[in-house]
């Protein structure tokens, strides 16, 4: 996908689907593409934000910018303001094309605690190895040595806590990575609920990589569901 307008319309859907879906607080959250082979990211614009009391249930194609993973000006708005979660991420990762930061409940409130998510349920299999945590301090990822920690501790995995803050999760399309947000707070909430009805009883994460949980057709499968979703209530 490298048409700007197809991926600014795809990203406002993206952003307006974590709204609806409850993977924010408030209107807080993004979601960014980068264009195969490029250095060009296409990502939510900082107007979105409080000083606009705008939010992501009604983003659209304009409220998404660029920028340019060599610094490169733009001439463009600007991102949000934690845009070096997304740049760092792609600068380390190559196969990466999609990275998103959101505050959904349960993954978040994991990310408060020092507990490790087990391959407990098929939701974990989309992310083999596990989840790291990451600790930015109790502030926001807005400064390049933060954005490197947060790469350091993703490694090779596709998802991330950050203490107290969220979660990020990439992919390699927007679709895929959308699925994993939705994927890893299955995850936490489910395994959250099995710890207060008894011991817990996981796979190992080789048995787990083993198993056929997930294929390579259900990321898009499930954007086709949250687009007829949205449309049926109305949320573009």
């Amino acid at each position: 996908m490298d048409n700007p307008a197809e991926i600014k319309e795809k990203l406002a859907k993206a952003c307006r689907i974590l709204y609806h879906q409850g993977w924010r607080e408030t209107y807080e959250g993004h979601i960014s593409y980068r264009v195969p082979g490029t250095d060009t990211v296409y990502i939510p614009a900082h107007r979105h934000s409080a000083e606009t009391m705008a939010h992501l249930g009604n983003m659209d194609a304009d409220g998404i910018t660029v920028v340019y993973l060599d610094g490169r000006e733009t001439g463009l708005e600007e991102p949000v303001s934690e845009y070096v979660i997304h740049t760092e991420i792609y600068k380390a990762r190559p196969d990466v094309l999609s990275v998103c930061h959101c505050h959904p409940f349960f993954a978040t409130t994991f990310s408060c605690t020092k507990q490790e998510l087990l391959a407990i349920s098929r939701h974990t299999a989309l992310f083999p190895g596990g989840v790291p945590h990451f600790d930015a301090g109790p502030q926001l990822v807005h400064l390049v040595e933060q954005g490197q920690g947060l790469v350091k501790a993703l490694g090779q995995r596709m998802a991330a806590f950050i203490r107290g803050h969220g979660i990020v999760t990439v992919g390699k399309g927007v679709e895929d990575c959308l699925f994993r947000v939705d994927w890893l707070e299955l995850a936490c909430r489910t395994q959250f609920v099995a710890s207060q009805m008894g011991e817990l009883n996981p796979w190992t994460w080789p048995e787990m990589a083993a198993g056929h949980f997930v294929n390579e057709v259900q990321g898009p499968a499930y954007w086709r569901y949250y687009l007829q979703l949205g449309q049926e209530k109305g949320w573009w």
